[in-house]
């Protein structure tokens, strides 16, 4: 969704249709130009269970998808998921667009900073729908205000809810929504019916599933990814 709300400024958009500018707002200033998602380059950082959900999808918009991580994925993973493993320099030099997935860690913490951002194409973009501090908020402030990178799509922040006097909301190169990436009724009813099925589970003498939590509620199912995601 971020994706495709920061190449097309959705966000924008809607304020013109409101306000009686229509199309002005999303197609005048310096980020006036709406692009596609179809055939760019993405760069999936952590290939976990929601990681590799995101290529899954990517598949239908013909992208070429790079992942970064640790642990390769099976052969027939990446055939079916159509990706390929580089380092993660060579894939942010590479993406058009830069997805971050990965648990909050020591390892992850300020993951993505200066060094990283200056890696990225000027025309990149960078989405952040995992947790906050996997990025330096300066250095992304700075690296979208200098150019560095075009755009971001944020559905986390540093501290939240992020004050209200934090740039990245009145950016126009940003997309900030407040953490609702997960929150739907079909994902809590995923995670009773997960829940109550591993409790049947344990009752009848097996193993629970994932035991570390429910895979879609708090982190990425421990399948592969950073060695210390």
């Amino acid at each position: 969704m971020l994706m495709l709300a920061v190449y097309k400024r959705v966000s924008r958009s809607i304020e013109g249709a409101r306000d009686g500018r229509w199309q002005a707002p999303a197609k005048t200033g310096r980020y006036g130009q709406l692009f596609e998602l179809t055939h760019k380059t993405v760069g999936i950082v952590g290939v976990g269970h929601i990681g590799s959900l995101v290529a899954r999808r990517l598949r239908g918009f013909e992208t070429t998808t790079l992942y970064h991580d640790v642990r390769a994925l099976p052969p027939d993973i990446e055939r079916e998921l159509e990706v390929t493993r580089v380092p993660l320099d060579e894939l942010l030099e590479r993406s058009d667009i830069v997805t971050a997935h990965m648990p909050l860690n020591s390892a992850t913490r300020g993951m993505f900073s200066s060094r990283e951002f200056n890696l990225m194409q000027p025309q990149a973009i960078f989405i952040n729908t995992c947790r906050g501090p996997v990025h330096d908020e300066d250095a992304l402030i700075a690296a979208l205000s200098n150019g560095d990178i075009r755009a971001a799509g944020l559905d986390v922040t540093e501290v939240e809810p992020t004050p209200a006097d934090n740039p990245l909301l009145n950016m126009e190169n940003v997309i900030v929504t407040p953490h609702i990436a997960g929150s739907t009724e079909e994902r809590v009813d995923r995670a009773l019916e997960f829940s109550y099925g591993n409790a049947r589970r344990v009752l009848n003498g097996d193993k629970p599933l994932s035991p570390g939590g429910y895979p879609g509620l708090s982190q990425p199912r421990p399948c592969s990814s950073h060695p210390a995601f």
